[in-house]
């Protein structure tokens, strides 16, 4: 008796028609599927079916029938996911005891109903209310939902598995009840998530949990201990605040962030992460200190690896030093002129005995490019300075009055009678 399957259990077909099905037999099944919107098999097809059917991946597969499971075989949820990227329909026809899933409102659970395991990518719902007798989401369970714009959690949901929300490009609203303690890895990866409240009794967040969502500033609860690798990777960021009981920080790919406030003695590897932002973005960082003060640091653009590195040492000691990390900034600095002008600021600061001898050899050579790009202002503010001998001013003003430069040439004249011929100073 035909019952509609071929020889490998299959039959594909399609739902407007009232066709009893299409027969494929042992043909390639790769041509149908891009005609057909249904497939029926016997049992869960294993992945050299579902590759042969759907290709890479297939939008116009909707509905796919199953008719018998086993315990010990289950269904790969994540390569239906993978192989049928539009699917609006998954049905279980067996009603069995060995079945162990129930499908409520067409979203497959647990046959205990405690867990949900798959959400249909192709479901057309744009907001999603998680019945209060879920105690959990599994893996990737809603991950790559095409239509999906909110999901409501209800507080008898205790966990999330890795990926649950996972590429669901349009999701930009999501609430996890307060009694959540962990974030897992990729929870929440390509969303479209503008702000997120973290619960307050949260204690880590897994790695590449938030990367690609679209939040603008971040502010990780207190008692977060711990953030994974790149949790908010290729961000835009106007504000990032992490919290006294952050303990370790894996490397974030951040792309761009304006500011950062973190505590004195936390965030083991932050400097990692600062140093990995875009070399034109490179943040303030406000650090809050015991003590009750805080001091503020800006970040050089031009940073090397070695140099990432030293002001990473530095961070991750037990009590921050300002000395030691602006000095471990200026030797690893590479780019000179950037050198001078962080020693410079460091020097006007009050730092004089450490970067005075650098800038007395520097800043000759330093003022002549100031010169030759015509930075008048710049030229003033640093001749200013008692870094230059009478020959060194009179060495400036020659090269001044070449380019006409004539708010410059004033300043250095009158700087060349303030500074007497037996001046000391380098160049």
């Amino acid at each position: 008796m035909n019952d509609g399957f071929d020889d490998k259990g299959i039959e594909l077909k399609k739902a407007s028609t009232q066709e009893a099905g299409f027969f494929v037999g042992n043909t390639a099944y790769q041509h149908h599927a891009h005609h057909l919107d249904v497939i029926r098999a016997k049992q869960p097809l294993p992945k050299d079916l579902l590759r042969d059917i759907c290709g890479e991946s297939n939008y116009d597969i909707t509905e796919y029938v199953i008719q018998s499971v086993l315990p010990d075989e289950p269904i790969d949820f994540i390569l239906i996911r993978q192989y049928m990227k539009n699917l609006k329909s998954l049905m279980i026809e067996d009603e069995s005891e060995a079945n162990p899933y129930i499908i409520l409102d067409g979203v497959v659970l647990t046959r205990d109903r405690g867990k949900i395991l798959y959400y249909p990518t192709g479901r057309r719902c744009k907001v999603f209310e998680i019945p209060p007798f879920v105690k959990s989401i599994g893996a990737y369970a809603f991950a790559e939902c095409l239509f999906l714009e909110e999901v409501i959690v209800p507080d008898s949901v205790t966990e999330i598995g890795e990926g649950a929300f996972m590429g669901c490009k349009k999701l930009h609203a999501i609430r996890i009840p307060e009694h959540f303690t962990e974030i897992p890895a990729k929870a929440f990866y390509g969303c479209s998530i503008k702000a997120f409240e973290f619960p307050k009794s949260l204690k880590s967040v897994g790695d590449y949990a938030f990367g690609k969502c679209r939040m603008h500033q971040i502010c990780v609860s207190e008692g977060v201990e711990t953030i994974g690798q790149r949790a908010f990777d290729e961000m835009y960021l106007s504000c990032f605040e992490l919290p006294s009981t952050l303990k370790t920080m894996g490397y974030q790919g951040l792309s761009k962030v304006d500011s950062v406030q973190a505590f004195e003695g936390t965030a083991y590897g932050l400097m990692k992460t600062i140093g990995g932002c875009s070399q034109k973005c490179r943040p303030k960082v406000n650090i809050l200190m015991r003590n009750g003060s805080a001091i503020e640091v800006q970040i050089p653009q031009n940073l090397t690896d070695t140099c990432v590195l030293k002001m990473n040492d530095v961070w991750n000691q037990s009590s921050f030093s300002l000395y030691l990390f602006n000095y471990a900034l200026f030797t690893a600095l590479a780019n000179q002129d950037e050198k001078i002008q962080f020693a410079l600021k460091q020097y006007q600061a009050g730092d004089r005995d450490l970067y005075f001898d650098f800038l007395k050899r520097s800043s000759l050579n330093y003022a002549k490019r100031l010169i030759k790009i015509n930075a008048v202002d710049a030229l003033v503010e640093f001749v200013k300075e008692p870094l230059f001998t009478r020959y060194g001013l009179c060495t400036l003003l020659e090269l001044a009055t070449e380019k006409n430069m004539v708010s410059a040439i004033a300043y250095i004249m009158n700087s060349i009678q303030d500074v007497p011929d037996t001046t000391s100073l380098a160049l």
